[in-house]
């Protein structure tokens, strides 16, 4: 299995050779993606593929292939993964996907194709309410505006006023609470979880108030608060500490 399993590798490799030489010749990369890439650890786990052999390719791939880019999208970084995956990966680069700014997150919500009559559908406050309980985070903003699309339509309506938002954050929470949600909520451990309800009940508050709440110790709430900044769930302002946006404020509130 092992032998025939390293010689998928150099039959693909040899397709390669060929269509760099194409890639070369046009001036043109090939971006290979790989959405969701912690799944492959599963699959190994599992026994479906041989990891080193993967990851042996990966790293060949991207030291040797000048026209060949590859593309990992994930919740974890390499290092995140372990020793295992970073050593293959010394030389990659990691872009961090985070809030939009206003003026993006705006133009997503009235704009999110050519030609959308968003000046039309959204009334007086609207759009400010959908960045305020999103606080621009980019799955939120579509999430939100989807929901609320869908239900004027159900309506035969053709404007949405502020109580939408409301309702449409509310299905948002219930739709996508045994996906995106439960995944967040499972990937936060117990101390991640202790510090967002401290700092849901709370508001706003400081690192000594947070470890007084939480009944740990400041070393421990500080490393906690600094893995929650990196997942985008709690903002840090000035010396306060508050949740990133009142949808995952609400998702704190139901889980605890």
């Amino acid at each position: 299995m092992r032998r025939n399993e390293a010689e998928v590798y150099r039959l693909f490799d040899g397709w390669l050779n060929e269509l760099e030489k194409l890639l070369e010749r046009e001036d043109r990369i090939l971006l290979l993606l790989f959405d969701e890439f912690e799944k492959l650890e599963e699959a190994a786990k599992d026994g479906y593929l041989n990891l080193n052999l993967l990851l042996d390719w990966f790293r060949s791939t991207i030291q040797n292939r000048p026209h060949v880019a590859l593309l990992f999208s994930g919740v974890r970084t390499f290092g995140e993964m372990g020793a295992n995956w970073a050593g293959y990966f010394v030389n990659a680069q990691t872009l961090k996907v985070s809030f939009l700014q206003p003026a993006e997150a705006r133009h997503l919500i009235t704009q999110p194709v050519p030609h959308f009559p968003g000046q039309d559908i959204f009334g007086d406050g609207v759009v400010e309410r959908i960045l305020h309980v999103t606080n621009c985070h980019p799955f939120l903003v579509q999430a939100v505006c989807s929901t609320l699309i869908e239900n004027l339509n159900a309506a035969n309506r053709e404007r949405a006023e502020l109580e939408d938002v409301a309702i449409a954050m509310n299905q948002v929470l219930e739709n996508w609470w045994d996906t995106y949600f439960r995944d967040l909520w499972e990937r936060s451990d117990q101390y991640q979880k202790t510090c967002l309800v401290a700092l849901k009940h709370a508001g706003e508050s400081d690192l000594l108030r947070i470890a007084q709440q939480c009944g740990l110790d400041e070393k421990t709430v500080r490393g906690t608060l600094q893995t929650l900044l990196k997942r985008d769930l709690v903002l840090h302002e000035r010396t306060l500490y508050r949740i990133a946006a009142p949808i995952f404020g609400e998702w704190v509130e139901r889980n605890s």
